[in-house]
């Protein structure tokens, strides 16, 4: 019996190749992208979980009021920190800190009496205390696990690292020079990081290496660079610490009311790559919203191609009518009937699986590529992904052949026989139109969002920043050395083509962001300001204007200090004019307001302008940023790096261009926009296999009426909007339902923008328009066919 199952299931899906392929492909599509995505989900679901602990971590991180009643988040916290917890709060078994260290990083070490340069980008290299390696899941090749790292200018290397450096030699007691400042001694070689860690540091030294300097910034500095981490494997102690640390912060900073209201929090490891309001040293973060999206795309993709299956069953059923008709007669039970109807969707789906398998393959290429990810489809090894290919396989042949399977298998065996059979249930929208609305639903949310999405990253990419990029790149000042960079600065300065140079800690719109209190002359009151130091030419390259005064003075310390026009508004003053000459405290300096400079973007691009005060600070200066004549910019920039080579002979030249640095803030909307169309199209495509499911059943039910109206003097044309009347009902229906909830979704996402664009009927027009102009073509090609045959084939069997 089971034999001739397959085999007459093997027979009826040749004989229909045309729909077995349609509806292989169509759910090859809905599965593929529903496998990519529950691949794509594991792998940042899997973020830190390799750690033993993973349950008992938490950081320490600070939330307060920041301007136009937005509130400010950080996972950073002051040097004295660690000590006064330790204090305070004895039973933390252990809190440590991890420091990242920005710049590069210059390696010196002598092998065999020759002096070999290594240099590491400007991540990876961090401070940190023994207490990581006890608390963190970080296993120690070589080295003592609880002493190590306990002293300062000691070194722990990846082994990746140390093999890098030290080849196939020993390198516990070498010592390596950092920064041509820094003698280290390496103390041991630890694992290299998985690609799903939040901690992705290539190399440790000891913290109490820059412990004392730290200190000295005191409680007043707040980096997002130096972060707390606590173990506490006791659930109480961690609710009892949460519930002192507002006495805590009183103690520590003063009265809350006077602080900004700070609040600290324990966030849970946990909840590290998932909490967008706090960074983390892998710089990447995706919101549980995210993920919940990704998962109901994935169904919604799936049941759309279910919803194919369906239509192109239930389409040919009528040409199988005669089967079922002489099985019945034959008797066949309605259960054996399901059985095998149930056994050809099984062998179909089976296919489509084996087939989305090798495309996911494929796919998770270009994924990893485009998203920086490390996804992998390990079927034979991965247990999860066995059970979900199951589970989708099982799930999908019940989805796609249950309900074809009962009307196949509830026909009458006399009218099946006498070709009698037709499927009209009498209401105006059966089951199988109200599956072409749910999957055009789908098809015109996606459509409606990525046109949002393309128009929010046109609008921000259109955007004034406040200040100017064409024309303007920059360099790296790798070391700290003050002489160095006013060579550099004075080198620079005489190329032919270099109209404008200077040297500063940031560009004006960055990823790093410094922020203190300031205070103003008559004026009770504390502020939180961003900071930017740079020198006096930093508004001429950037062509910020000046409204009131004039620009900073030239010097290599605070002077005099430049604000912009949201400081004029923080403090309460109506003009520019009006704050020029006041004096302010900042960083323990009382200097001067020389002038007011127009507001500029600082952060990303989803934030409003900042408050800034603009410095100098010469020893701090990480960049040099130069205004640059584009007629000859291939010997301009020849030229630049020869001489920076001069300056700094041992590091590689790195130059980049402004407008490319700030396209990199338009990345995450970049990549929305991408998925987006890419399951737009998939979504429409799979939607128009399911009317194209939907037109070969309406066919086949109809074929002798259009016979008829053919030899009753009816045109091609008429039939073909006779048809088409039924789907542009459909469509609207479809859209009816999609437009609301597009809007509220949309707009939900908008919100996180402080500039943003507004949801106009344009992008309902074009949604609708689009979607009704592909339904039709798809349609009428199928209509057509029809409409164009001889009547006398049509009306033969009369």
């Amino acid at each position: 019996m089971l034999r001739n199952y397959i085999i007459t299931a093997l027979r009826n899906l040749h004989r229909n190749r045309t729909n077995t392929s349609i509806s292989v492909i169509g759910l090859s599509l809905g599965i593929t992208c529903s496998l990519v995505l529950f691949l794509l989900g594991g792998y940042f679901e899997s973020f830190n979980t390799h750690h033993e602990n993973y349950d008992h971590i938490y950081r320490l991180v600070i939330e307060g009021d920041g301007q136009n009643g937005q509130r400010d988040y950080t996972p950073g916290a002051a040097p004295p920190t660690i000590d006064a917890l330790r204090l305070d709060y004895p039973y933390i078994n252990d809190v440590f800190t991890i420091s990242n260290k920005y710049g590069i990083n210059l390696f010196e070490i002598e092998i065999d009496g020759k002096m070999k340069y290594f240099e590491e980008g400007d991540e990876g290299i961090g401070y940190t205390e023994p207490a990581f390696f006890t608390t963190f899941t970080r296993p120690l090749l070589k080295g003592n696990r609880e002493l190590i790292l306990a002293n300062p200018n000691e070194i722990v290397l990846s082994k990746k690292l140390a093999t890098k450096f030290f080849g196939e030699q020993d390198p516990i007691n070498q010592v390596v020079t950092l920064d041509k400042t820094m003698i280290l001694k390496v103390v041991g070689v630890m694992e290299d990081y998985p690609n799903t860690s939040d901690f992705p540091f290539q190399a440790f030294i000891s913290y109490e290496t820059i412990k004392k300097t730290h200190l000295e910034d005191g409680w007043g500095s707040i980096s997002s660079d130096d972060q707390v981490y606590l173990f506490m494997p006791d659930p109480a102690e961690v609710q009892e610490l949460s519930d002192q640390l507002p006495k805590f912060v009183t103690k520590y900073k003063g009265d809350p009311e006077e602080s900004g209201k700070m609040e600290m929090n324990l966030q849970p490891l946990s909840d590290l790559h998932f909490n967008e309001n706090y960074s983390n040293f892998s710089y990447n973060t995706v919101s549980k919203g995210e993920l919940m999206v990704m998962w109901i795309i994935g169904i919604f993709l799936i049941l759309t191609a279910c919803i194919n299956f369906i239509n192109l069953s239930t389409a040919i059923a009528v040409k199988r009518s005669k089967e079922i008709g002489i099985r019945k007669v034959l008797g066949s039970t309605r259960t054996q009937l399901i059985k095998q109807h149930l056994g050809e969707t099984f062998l179909v789906t089976l296919i489509a699986v084996l087939i989305s398998i090798g495309l996911s393959e494929l796919a998770v290429i270009e994924l990893n590529d485009f998203m920086d990810t490390h996804v992998e489809v390990q079927v034979l090894s991965n247990f999860s992904l066995q059970i979900y290919l199951v589970v989708v396989l099982i799930l999908v042949t019940l989805l796609s052949g249950l309900y074809p399977s009962l009307i196949l298998s509830n026909y009458s065996p006399v009218m099946a026989l006498k070709n009698l059979i037709t499927y009209n249930n009498g209401s105006k929208i059966s089951l199988r139109k109200s599956l072409v609305i749910f999957q055009f639903l789908i098809s015109q949310v996606f459509i409606i969002g990525t046109i949002v999405v393309i128009s929010q990253l046109n609008f921000i990419k259109n955007t004034e920043l406040g200040f100017q990029t064409e024309g303007v790149m920059y360099v790296l000042l790798p070391e700290a050395n003050d002489e160095k960079k006013k060579t550099l600065n004075t080198e620079l300065e005489r190329i032919p083509g270099v109209e404008k140079i200077s040297l500063a800690y940031t560009n004006p719109v960055s990823g790093s962001v410094s922020a203190t209190n300031m205070s103003i002359s008559e004026d009770a009151e504390d502020y939180i300001v961003e900071v930017k130091l740079a020198d006096h030419n930093y508004t001429d390259v950037f062509g910020i204007d000046i409204l009131a005064g004039k620009g900073i003075l030239a010097s290599d310390t605070i002077t005099s200090v430049l604000v912009n026009e949201e400081v004029v508004k923080l403090t309460g003053h109506q003009n520019p004019e009006d704050i020029v000459g006041k004096m302010i405290t900042i960083w323990g300096n009382e200097v001067p307001i020389v002038g007011v400079m127009n507001n500029f973007q600082s952060r990303s691009l989803t934030d409003a302008k900042s408050p800034v005060v603009l410095f100098s600070k010469l020893n701090s200066y990480r960049i040099a940023t130069m205004k640059v004549n584009t007629n000859n910019l291939l010997e301009t920039s020849a030229t630049i790096e020869e001489t920076w080579k001069k300056v700094y002979p041992e590091y590689n030249y790195i130059q980049e261009f402004m407008d490319s640095r700030v396209a990199e803030f338009y990345e995450g909307e970049q990549s929305m926009a991408t998925i987006f169309t890419t399951f737009s199209s998939i979504a429409i495509l799979i939607g128009c296999l399911g009317l194209f499911g939907l037109a070969s059943f309406m066919v086949n039910q109809k074929i002798k009426e259009i016979g008829v109206r053919k030899v009753l003097g009816a045109s091609v044309n008429q039939i073909l909007v006779l048809f088409g009347k039924e789907f542009v009902k459909l469509i609207l229906v479809s859209f009816l339902i999609a437009a609301p909830l597009s809007y509220f979704a949309m707009n939900l996402w908008l919100e996180n923008y402080e500039n943003h664009i507004q949801i106009g009927p344009w992008v309902f027009t074009v949604a609708v328009g689009s979607t009704l102009l592909i339904a039709l073509v798809t349609v009428g090609t199928k209509t057509f066919k029809a409409a164009t045959v001889n009547p006398v084939d049509s009306l033969q069997d009369e």
